[in-house]
Parts: structure tokens; sequence; C-alpha cells
């Protein structure tokens, strides 16, 4: 909410049937860009399935997206300077950012369009490619496996480093 570049929709997918506090705490922040959903089911398969159904939820409007975890924190400026590459050039696909992980001792992580060197949430796409690629294999490393389906489809020619740490996951 607190990004510099604000021209944004904040889709959230809760796993599972969602509870009345979580409408009501969504309502609390009074921000028309925020929309709020549930899944029928818990599919506890770490937000992959709620992933995959909120690209369902994208405007008609919506140029790129992001999947994060609430576990993830950004620095304010994540969103314009991940998303300028994008917005300013029609032959780039996705870009993403260095980050900070918990899983590697709170290290800066000099992310790469490698196994085990991005994290989905560092990683923005346009919204028609998540809308073709979707999350669907349902395996811990899917994040690396949807990322590996923009490389293979478009190329790493077409996605963007942006060489500063924005992306802290948790």
């Amino acid at each position: 909410m607190a990004q510099t570049y604000d021209n944004i929709e904040i889709i959230i997918m809760h796993d599972g049937p969602l509870p009345t506090s979580a409408i009501v705490y969504a309502e609390s922040l009074r921000d028309h860009r925020i929309r709020i959903y549930g899944t029928e089911v818990r599919y506890d398969d770490w937000g992959h399935t709620p992933r995959d159904l909120g690209i369902d939820k994208l405007s008609e409007k919506s140029e790129a997206v992001i999947f994060t975890g609430v576990d993830n924190y950004y620095l304010p400026t994540f969103t314009a300077e991940v998303f300028e590459p994008v917005a300013t050039n029609d032959t780039v696909v996705a870009s993403y950012c260095d980050m900070l992980h918990n899983n590697k001792n709170w290290n800066k992580i000099d992310a790469r369009l490698e196994y085990t060197r991005i994290d989905c949430g560092c990683f923005l796409v346009r919204s028609e490619i998540a809308r073709e690629i979707r999350w669907g294999n349902r395996v811990s490393w899917e994040d690396w496996v949807f990322v590996e389906k923009v490389i293979k489809k478009y190329g790493m020619n077409h996605i963007t480093k942006i060489a500063r740490m924005l992306y802290i996951h948790n």
C-alpha cells in the first residue's frame, strides 16, 4: 500500500473460505485498490492455487502482475522500479530485482533466472503472460516452474533485471 507508484490493484486471495475478520480488516483499510477473495476450500499448496485463481480476478486494464505472500516486504519504490522496463519497452515481458531471503540467512540474493535464485515475489510479468502461463504444478518450487515457463516461451533476453534489492522474502 505504501508504493510510490500507486496505479495498482491489490488482489488478496485467501487460501480457504474467507473469514469475516479478513473482510472487516480489508474494509477498514479504506483503499479502493484492494479486493479480497477466498477459495471454496483450503488447498494448502504454498499459495499456488490461490495465485492461479487470482489471475482470473485481474482487471482487464491490468498490465503486469506480481505474485507475493503475506510474509513478504517491499521497498516503497519496488513497483515503480520493477514495472518501468515493462511499461516503457514492448519487447520486455518481465522484470525482477535482487532480494533478501530468510532461507538464506537474511543475506542479499543476487537474483538470477536460475533455479533457487529467484522468488515469485521479486518477479513482475505482463498480465497477459500470467494468464497464459498460469500456476499449475503444485510443487514447492512452483515459483521457479512459473519463471522457467516464461523463459522458455519468451527467452531470457526479454526479461530485465533491476540490480537493486527491493524485496524481502520472510
